[in-house]
């Protein structure tokens, strides 16, 4: 990414994908507990609750990260959160995570890194 982003931009951008992440796991346990429940139980449940905050606040996160930083450079970055949902399945619901699995996050962490690395097409006119 270009040096040119602001602490708080990167903040935001690290909020956005660790409340995505949170989410999905709050959401996750309102599910283990809510089976076979009725939907006014499930809407009820702290986890649900949670997940709904969560997503609201990252939601928040991701326009203020939109507001300086390029769709096309911040979006890769949410993937990322597919390596912190697969350690919290692993962590905190005994989850098994496969060798292919763990190959499959490892492109995508190494493809993240690419596009960060990558100048945009501004940034090479801007070079020049």
């Amino acid at each position: 990414m270009s040096n040119d982003y602001r602490i708080s931009d990167l903040f935001f951008l690290i909020c956005a994908i660790v409340l995505k992440s949170a989410g999905n796991a709050l959401g996750k346990m309102a599910g283990l507990q809510s089976a076979h429940q009725s939907v006014l139980t499930i809407v009820l449940n702290p986890f649900y609750i949670g997940m709904i905050v969560a997503y609201a606040v990252q939601a928040v996160c991701w326009v203020l990260t939109l507001r300086r930083i390029p769709l096309t450079r911040a979006y890769p970055f949410l993937s990322v959160s597919f390596l912190l949902d697969f350690c919290s399945a692993k962590l905190f619901f005994g989850e098994t995570i496969s060798a292919l699995h763990w190959v499959g996050i490892s492109i995508v962490v190494i493809g993240v890194g690419m596009i960060a690395a990558a100048p945009t097409p501004e940034e090479k006119g801007n070079a020049a």
